[in-house]
């Protein structure tokens, strides 16, 4: 904001602040009220920046945690407590209660008094990475911020590669916050507006329907550290992305399994397909980096299909090859394919614009 202000009225500003006993005119002090009120806007940190801020905080803080128990993965599965891991699981805590708790509030307020659609976005994007949280307040400020803002919530979600997982939480935090805006909101408008978005999108009848809660469905596959990165619906079907590993007590790295709602208890019994997980691979033994991959989920190539795209640098002797890989998803199952045209500009375009989902990428070392 100061830099919009002409020059001279700037080094008057600063003239005045440093020599107050000079100040001699009834303008005066009305200039230098308004330039300190300006001059102290500038001081504060832009909202989407202190909102970036706390996220990434907290990422860093899981980031930290989740290396520190690979690195103990063989005393963690056998229970035994590792001070290391325990002190970072705390210090992770303790910072969610304390910074990501109180950002929302100031959330909420930005996006129903301005509908600044980054900062949603940020909050969105959180969210999605925090989809196995017990905390329900990830679902109450997205309520709040249907109440005070429904059309731009519901735009926003519509359009969004992850709709069915959104507005189960648009859904569950209505539900949570309508009574405390019984006086101040339209309960009954903003209901109908919901209804109508599900009549215009309604969840398929499934085998085993979508109603049936997340926790059930995921119990019933028999992976180690499950944890769903998304949801993409199909025809006639609808399929869960998920990390996991196929074992507990082991050194296998997480991985990619991509499993039919319809048919998830015969998928699993049928051990499917794993795909790699994104991120730098190093050598176990030397730690040299050998590989590095990003994974992609939803419209990334513009063909209006449901699919994953993996970008795969490999070494090879001095070298790199650079590859990518896809997984379309179709109500018979998936068609796997080596891809020679892809621009990966491109695919971060359609990323940049919602159409696609990017997997938050993982270093990992090789197995044995």
């Amino acid at each position: 904001m100061l830099h919009s202000l002409p020059r001279h009225l700037l080094l008057e500003g600063f003239f005045i602040l440093n020599n107050p006993t000079k100040i001699t005119t009834m303008k005066t002090p009305i200039f230098l009220l308004a330039f300190l009120s300006i001059f102290t806007a500038c001081q504060k940190p832009d909202a989407i920046d202190q909102v970036r801020a706390v996220f990434e905080g907290y990422r860093a803080k899981e980031q930290a945690y989740l290396a520190a128990q690979e690195k103990h993965i063989h005393r963690v599965n056998q229970g035994i407590q590792v001070p290391e891991v325990s002190k970072l699981w705390r210090e992770g805590r303790d910072y969610y209660e304390e910074e990501v708790w109180n950002i929302f509030p100031f959330i909420r307020t930005q996006i129903c008094e301005t509908s600044n659609d980054v900062i949603f976005e940020e909050l969105i994007q959180f969210l999605l990475e925090n989809e196995g949280s017990a905390d329900e307040e990830l679902s109450n400020i997205i309520g709040e911020i249907f109440i005070c803002r429904p059309d731009f919530t519901l735009a926003y979600i519509n359009g969004h590669p992850n709709y069915r997982f959104l507005i189960r939480k648009v859904d569950f935090g209505f539900l949570n916050m309508k009574p405390y805006y019984q006086e101040t909101a339209d309960i009954p408008t903003l209901k109908q507006k919901l209804d109508s978005l599900h009549a215009a999108r309604p969840f398929r009848d499934y085998t085993v329907p979508p109603q049936r809660p997340l926790h059930e469905i995921l119990a019933g596959i028999p992976l180690y550290q499950k944890r769903v990165l998304g949801e993409m619906d199909t025809p006639k079907n609808s399929w869960l992305i998920l990390s996991a590993k196929s074992c507990q007590d082991c050194d296998e790295n997480a991985v990619i399994y991509v499993f039919p709602v319809e048919d998830y208890e015969g998928a699993a019994a049928q051990r499917t397909q794993r795909y790699s997980y994104p991120g730098k691979i190093f050598f176990y033994e030397n730690d040299f980096l050998i590989s590095e991959s990003r994974l992609f989920w939803g419209n990334c190539l513009g063909a209006q299909k449901q699919e994953l795209l993996w970008w795969q640098k490999e070494r090879e002797g001095d070298g790199w090859v650079t590859s990518f890989y896809s997984l379309t998803l179709t109500d018979e199952g998936v068609v796997e394919k080596e891809l020679t045209s892809v621009d990966l500009e491109d695919v971060e375009k359609r990323l940049a614009e919602g159409l696609c989902v990017e997997v938050m990428p993982k270093d990992q070392t090789s197995e044995p």
